[in-house]
């Protein structure tokens, strides 16, 4: 028999495209892949492998004068 922690370490995401240039309000998704073998033994059924997220929290950094508002 499978345990949980089988089954979560044989998941594995794609690599997620990150060219530099991600800035807060981007949506990046990510797909997670694994080896449906095992999960059918265990009668385990992954339904969602497309999560999608939306970037928050980065620094912004001013990379051209454009950037500048009135106040800066």
């Amino acid at each position: 028999m499978l345990s949980a922690a089988s089954i979560i370490n044989g998941l594995h995401t794609e690599p997620i495209e990150n060219n530099g240039t991600l800035s807060n309000g981007d949506t990046i998704t990510v797909t997670i892949k694994c080896d449906e073998e095992p999960l059918k033994k265990a009668n385990v059924n992954v339904s969602n492998t497309k999560l999608t997220f939306v970037v928050e929290g980065l620094s912004k950094y001013i990379t051209s004068p454009d950037d500048l508002t009135a106040e800066e």
